[in-house]
């Protein structure tokens, strides 16, 4: 896939982010405990239409540590599901946009405290979204991200764990590997366990079996062959939140202001690890 290619389907998952956090904002309310929607300042920050507007965004977002800090670790999704991975996310994404306005100060403790909730974690796809938010690739081992022989970020053993629990937990994963993978400055130890995580699915898992959650969606957007992988879980996404009602757009909205971001920092990144 060549730099234009990708450029422009950022703008497609930018766009739908867009679409998707407009139809849910009037239905949720940030200052509802343990509510998904303190993450939407972040999703904002991040489809900024200039640096100048991102900074500023991100000031607001950072008033979203508070929030986090209280949550106990757990947000809800618009049917009342709440998931550490939501938390992980939503940490995640405020930090990347505070991060650039961290000029203005914020309470360091409560930051702290926010990110604390995530350290006993174990859950690999979870220690990703973490690092994310507290650290750099360079963190991330090879033990850490070994998975499985067949290239899956998780081992499968039957009759242990449900097998759409485990692609969701594939696919959240590889969204976290993604953003660390995908950088201005990639690491190509990543770069390439990402190729064998996609191409895995991409041979494996049907898309409109990994829920209505467009996670991952950047990674199998950067490679070309993943397109139509990605193109389903866009349209799954849209097609569920039609349906579902407007509230029930705010996390896939969420993922895709991730996405996006993701994508946006690797535009001129050549596909082909080395």
């Amino acid at each position: 896939m060549n730099a234009p290619h990708l450029s422009r389907y950022q703008r497609l998952i930018a766009h739908l982010a867009g679409q998707a956090l407009d139809l849910a904002e009037p239905h949720v309310d940030p200052a509802e405990p343990g509510s998904l929607a303190i993450g939407l300042p972040a999703a904002r920050a991040m489809l900024a239409a200039s640096d100048e507007q991102a900074v500023a965004m991100g000031e607001t977002a950072s008033d979203a540590w508070r929030a986090l800090a209280d949550s106990r670790g757990e947000l809800r999704d618009a049917l009342g599901h709440t998931r550490p991975t939501y938390y992980a996310l939503v940490l995640a994404m405020t930090w990347a946009t505070w991060a650039p306005a961290n000029h203005k100060s914020v309470d360091v403790e409560t930051m702290e405290r926010a990110e604390q909730t995530l350290d006993a974690r174990d859950e690999i796809e979870l220690r990703l979204l973490s690092t994310r938010a507290t650290g750099d690739a360079g963190q991330v081992t090879d033990a850490m991200i070994a998975g499985a022989d067949d290239g899956a970020m998780h081992p499968y053993v039957d009759g242990q764990e449900l097998i759409d629990v485990w692609w969701y937990r594939e696919l959240v994963a590889i969204h976290a590997l993604g953003a660390l993978a995908l950088s201005s400055q990639p690491d190509r130890r990543l770069l390439t366990r990402l190729q064998r995580a996609v191409m895995y699915h991409l041979e494996n898992t049907q898309p409109d079996h990994t829920t209505a959650q467009p996670w991952g969606v950047a990674a199998f957007a950067f490679f070309p062959e993943a397109i139509p992988f990605a193109d389903q879980q866009l349209h799954d996404a849209q097609a569920n939140w039609t349906t579902a009602g407007p509230a029930s757009a705010l996390l896939p909205g969420l993922i895709l202001a991730d996405a996006a971001h993701t994508l946006a920092r690797v535009t001129q990144l050549d596909p082909t690890p080395a």
